[in-house]
């Protein structure tokens, strides 16, 4: 059986991925009238875990070489 699925398509500028993520997400959520605050809660409960994430390896990181330049000196 033959299946209808919208999609949309986007080309990126990487060179200013803040301002690229920013439009895409507004696409997507403008293209759902009604659902637009649930969309963009799940993306921010989600967006909290990965910056989460992120700041615990950069704080392991961080104490690793915090140690390594005690050890050496």
């Amino acid at each position: 059986m033959a299946t209808a699925t919208p999609k949309m398509e986007f080309l990126v500028d990487l060179s200013k991925p803040a301002t690229e993520a920013e439009e895409v997400i507004l696409a997507i959520v403008n293209s759902h009238p009604g659902k637009e605050l649930a969309i963009l809660r799940e993306i921010d409960l989600w967006m909290a875990g990965v910056i989460s994430r992120i700041e615990e390896e950069m704080a392991r990181r961080g104490r690793e070489a915090d140690q390594t330049i005690t050890e050496s000196e």
